[in-house]
């Protein structure tokens, strides 16, 4: 998390910003999406992110608040949910103003589709109602020392959300911890519920105000409430390590099991585990200190910055640790515990400096760009100081320092979220090096295509699971602009274009048989849906002598079920939206009917786009609406599609972007062809 101050307009938090002026929560970047990468999710954890629980990475979040609904307050913090938790199987945002109370907010789609933040659960009033049921002296005289002492407990000035814990019902929920000026307590949400946060236990007191709280995990494994570890720092320089007890009534005790830091008067404003959680970060004023639970050692840094240490991160494959400070510099550091001691922890550059202060810092998920967050002095004309930005974001690029773009590209091993690799790219200006990233990820799919049995269900699926390479090099191809270059990417592009139409093609295929959608359940199967699935069996068959032996079969299922026999000649399924005229599927994206009309293939069922209301992505493609994705989609949901599993937003096949309404966009230029 990246928290600017008091008096900062950006709280950033997973590549996300919200502006004190607007109140949206916007992108990084408009090319922000994950696809899949080369490595394979297990069942489990897809199962885990079905039903609530897990981090969905695939998930985007909405772009702003309904106007009518901006709170014109500032933040001191703001933080996400885990992945699943909110009624739409999406996260829960988490602001703390700056009058310390808490805002919860979930996502909805307004009237005209746009995804927007509504206000969810207003659990400042559950917690003075909690208080006054629990803690308030209703006998006692309300003097200035006992309303101060209310204030104090009802106040919130940090919070954090604990990994998504499945209980043996089988039900998930997670629980939210709220620190302080007084106690601070911790509430347990179910995911996907409607209202239901319930008071589990406190969190122990620090001698002064809660700074950061941090939870992570006990060991190796899956997370539990047995191995639950919440992290508290405070402003009177205290760091605990609590671990949950919970007891039979079902609440939770969190009794400190190891005091790191005690109170000295120096402020602990940051605090971060790193991607293994085997080591704690902590800045005191501009001390740096490194806790490992393994040794129980303190390590520390002294003078690491000459004034107070606003915000660290550690990257997720080394151990490497940014820290941004008030005295305007931000610095990695490499911790090495085996070397000698007061060598620990080395400097390795100062990444950047500014005569103004930095409040605060992240990464982006492939840690290939570190944003900043910098302090810029207020305009001294009164009349337009509240609408000029207090701080801006800077970003800077890691490859050839901390991180090597290749490197990282090897080690995404899951989802891999591109806006921070094109970035790279970008700045690097390096055509023939991004060639070659583009022919590797070709290579990559090649080499394991060639590597497995296409006529068993499971190495289909396997390769199916790895065409995430091929999207890859989709995307990463098309920030070429040398013609030799791009032309031959092009060509490795419609090369391999066709195997990832199989993929789309065998996927439906399975997920419709299997589902016993078949036989005597034909009727459950809606018009579109069971001409889709003839469209896509009619190109297999013309292609017959390149697909994969096992979709053969597959395609003569699909034939046997709907028509009763194999044909023996493709005929024309669909009509020309503009002239009538019979048109047959072929291997183009964009057809031509006998008359000349210009004709697109939706690139999720193959059926013909008819509509101007559709889904358009970055590549170009495009998509029809499907029932239940908008109010104005088809009426057949083609439940089959596997494009939602992850997220509420569909992403295409192709690229594995995410599609996007584009309103403006219309049919005119297919009407004057």
């Amino acid at each position: 998390m990246l928290l600017t101050g008091k008096q900062a307009n950006f709280v950033f938090f997973s590549e996300k910003s919200i502006s004190r002026e607007t109140v949206q929560v916007q992108m990084s970047f408009v090319d922000h999406f994950g696809v899949q990468s080369n490595g394979e999710n297990s069942k489990d954890e897809e199962e885990k992110e079905g039903s609530g629980g897990g981090n969905r990475d695939f998930d985007m979040y909405p772009l702003e608040f309904p106007p009518e609904k901006i709170p014109n307050v500032n933040y001191r913090m703001a933080k996400f949910s885990p992945g699943g938790c909110s009624p739409d199987k999406g996260t829960l945002l988490a602001l703390v103003q700056d009058n310390y109370r808490v805002d919860l907010y979930s996502s909805f789609k307004d009237s005209s589709s746009l995804q927007l933040w509504k206000p969810f659960f207003d659990l400042s009033s559950k917690l003075v109602q909690f208080h006054k049921e629990s803690s308030f002296n209703s006998d006692a005289k309300v003097d200035a020392k006992e309303y101060q002492r209310r204030l104090d407990l009802c106040g919130t000035t940090c919070l954090a959300w604990s990994p998504v814990i499945q209980e043996s019902t089988g039900r998930y929920f997670t629980l939210l911890a709220l620190g302080g000026r007084g106690v601070g307590s911790i509430w347990k949400y179910y995911c996907q519920s409607l209202d239901s946060f319930e008071f589990v236990g406190w969190i122990p007191r620090h001698e002064s105000w809660a700074s950061e709280l941090v939870w992570s995990r006990d060991g190796e494994g899956e997370t539990t409430l047995e191995n639950l570890i919440l992290t508290s720092s405070s402003v009177d320089g205290s760091v605990f390590l609590s671990k949950v007890v919970q007891q039979e009534d079902n609440s939770v005790q969190l009794p400190i099991v190891k005091t790191i830091s005690t109170p000295d008067g120096k402020p602990v404003h940051s605090l971060q585990w790193n991607h293994d959680q085997n080591y704690l970060a902590f800045g005191k004023a501009g001390t740096l200190f490194v806790y490992s639970p393994r040794t129980n050692n303190l390590y520390r840094k002294n003078n690491a910055h000459s004034n107070l240490i606003s915000g660290m991160i550690w990257m997720n494959f080394r151990n490497c640790l940014f820290t941004s400070s008030l005295d305007g510099t931000v610095n990695s550091w490499e911790f090495d515990e085996e070397e000698p001691f007061k060598q620990n922890i080395k400097l390795l550059r100062t990444v950047c400096k500014s005569s103004e202060e930095y409040h605060g810092l992240a990464l982006s998920h492939n840690n290939l760009i570190l944003m900043v967050v910098e302090r810029v002095p207020p305009t001294f004309n009164v009349m337009y100081a509240f609408r000029k930005p207090y701080t801006r974001l800077n970003m800077i690029s890691l490859n050839g320092h901390e991180n090597d773009l290749e490197a990282q590209l090897m080690r995404s091993s899951k989802v891999l979220y591109l806006w921070d690799v094109l970035k790279t790219l970008e700045v690097l200006k390096d055509e023939n090096r991004t060639f070659n990233i583009v022919n590797s990820f070709f290579n990559a799919f090649k080499s394991k295509k060639e590597s497995l049995d296409l006529s068993r269900g499971e190495d289909v699926e396997q390769l199916a699971r790895y065409g995430g390479s091929l999207r890859l090099a989709n995307i990463v191809s098309s920030t070429l602009s040398d013609s030799e270059l791009l032309s031959a990417s092009v060509n490795m592009i419609q090369e391999n274009s066709f195997d990832l139409q199989q993929i789309l093609v065998f996927q439906c295929f399975s997920d419709f048989l299997s589902a016993n959608l078949i036989a005597n359940n034909l009727q459950v199967v809606g018009d579109t849906e069971a001409l889709s699935l003839l469209l896509m069996a009619d190109w297999v068959l013309m292609n017959q002598s390149r697909i994969f032996p096992l979709l053969l079969e597959m395609t003569h299922s699909i034939y046997e079920n709907f028509q009763g026999e194999i044909p023996s000649s493709l005929r024309s399924r669909e009509t020309c939206p503009f002239c009538s005229t019979p048109v047959q599927v072929t291997n183009e994206i964009e057809e031509k009917c006998s008359n000349g009309h210009h004709l697109e293939r939706c690139s999720r069922t193959m059926l013909l786009i008819s509509s101007p209301q559709v889904w358009n992505c970055c590549c170009k493609r495009k998509s029809l609406i499907l029932g239940g994705e908008l109010a104005n989609g088809l009426k057949d949901s083609f439940s089959w599609r596997r494009d939602c599993a992850f997220s509420s937003i569909p992403s295409c096949p192709c690229c594995g972007g995410y599609y996007s309404l584009l309103r403006y966009r219309t049919y005119v230029d297919s009407f004057l062809s």
